[in-house]
């Protein structure tokens, strides 16, 4: 679930919103009525920065392997219509 507030009402309500963090909530922070942070469980963080890293070391090797297209291909696919 996500659950959005303003800066203020964190900042007056920041135990409350380290506990919707920790049962499992974003939180998104908006400050002048824009996203600007959003609070999440350590274990979300951890798993969320596991996934990225595993993906970079994905890309990473499909890269080192050759496996990857250049601009120009990338471009010459969108002008044609096909699936990058």
């Amino acid at each position: 679930m996500t659950i959005t507030t303003t800066s203020e009402l964190a900042r007056l309500n920041w135990r409350d919103t380290i506990d919707q963090a920790f049962r499992g909530s974003e939180v998104v922070i908006e400050r002048h009525g824009k996203p600007t942070v959003v609070v999440v469980s350590y274990d979300h963080w951890q798993q969320m920065r596991r996934l990225w890293l595993d993906l970079l070391d994905q890309r990473s090797a499909e890269i080192k392997a050759g496996d990857y297209l250049t601009q120009e291909e990338f471009e010459a696919e969108l002008a044609e219509g096909a699936p990058a």
